[in-house]
């Protein structure tokens, strides 16, 4: 199944929230519960976008896109602000004129993003508060 669901801890109830080309990979839940963060890698794993979306499967946002070597990235992972406003991510994406390999912080509301690095090594982290 290359989509992405959610269920009850007794694999009960299950809810398709997203179902698009490509996997869906990676998921992390935002410290109030209230989205999801995933990775998609289009089926012929050449490039990925960094997605939001409401455990109902409604306000799918894109939040970033670009050049991915899926067979990389799945080692990659998102990392939740403790207040759950921003998201940080590793990945080479293009949006909103900034371009290249790094990691990233995104506010996951206004859309801001940021170019910390300029090397995607690594997963980044949030120091707790």
């Amino acid at each position: 199944f290359p989509g992405l669901a959610v269920m009850n801890a007794d694999a009960t109830d299950p809810i398709v929230i997203y179902e698009g080309a490509g996997l869906a990979m990676r998921p992390n839940w935002s410290p109030d519960g209230e989205l999801i963060a995933f990775l998609n890698c289009s089926s012929d794993s050449s490039s990925a976008t960094v997605h939001t979306v409401s455990p109902n499967g409604a306000d799918l946002v894109s939040l970033a896109e670009g050049a991915a070597d899926c067979d990389w990235w799945p080692n990659s992972r998102f990392s939740w602000s403790p207040d759950g406003q921003y998201i940080t991510f590793a990945g080479d994406f293009n949006r909103g004129g900034e371009l290249g390999e790094g990691i990233y912080v995104m506010d996951v509301h206004s859309m801001w993003r940021k170019r910390l690095t300029n090397a995607a090594d690594g997963n980044p982290a949030w120091s707790p508060q």
